[in-house]
């Protein structure tokens, strides 16, 4: 919610393509939290920085969850985001 300090990033620091996958090369920091944003165990990523539009272009589960309490900064560290696209077999 982004009464909860919550605002999407952009995605801007990603790399070139390597074996049909890429990372982000800088870290990406989220604004503080200033309420609960409890335990976070997914990613999405749309093509608008508006909560409420947008299209849905990946989506993923996190390899390990993460609690997000009040007055957190969440970052995703450089390369530690990992995008591919892989066609459904």
């Amino acid at each position: 919610s982004t009464d909860a300090g919550y605002a999407r990033k952009e995605l801007n620091s990603l790399s070139t393509p390597t074996d049909g996958s890429v990372t982000n090369e800088l870290a990406i920091n989220f604004d503080e939290s200033t309420a609960d944003w409890g335990t976070i165990t997914h990613y999405v990523i749309f093509d608008s920085d508006t909560v409420d539009s947008g299209n849905l272009l990946i989506y993923g589960e996190l390899s390990t969850p993460r609690r997000v309490e009040t007055a957190t900064i969440m970052t995703i560290k450089e390369g530690y985001l990992k995008l591919a696209a892989q066609n459904p077999q």
